[in-house]
């Protein structure tokens, strides 16, 4: 485990696969009723599921409520920081 991963700390809860709830949100970067994207202080986080809302999302909180038929929660890698020959020689 990374150093990073160690220190941050999130909660995420799912009620009946239908309500979800997320905190240490940054920013929706992207969404429809199909999936979202959500970058948050402990990585991305992408939602999948279908009639997929926004239920409410306080920046001042950084919590963010979803509701529909959620069917997957997965988080994204970080892509490596540089160029092509950077991730080659580093």
């Amino acid at each position: 485990m990374t150093e990073k991963a160690i220190e941050c700390k999130q909660e995420l809860y799912i009620k009946n696969r239908s309500i979800l709830t997320l905190d240490g949100v940054i920013n929706v970067e992207g969404f429809n009723e199909d999936y979202m994207n959500i970058d948050t202080k402990c990585g991305k986080v992408m939602l999948e599921g279908e009639n997929l809302k926004i239920e409410s999302l306080t920046k001042e909180d950084g919590v963010i409520t979803v509701s529909g038929n959620i069917t997957g929660v997965f988080y994204k890698n970080e892509k490596a920081k540089g160029g092509f020959f950077s991730r080659m020689l580093g």
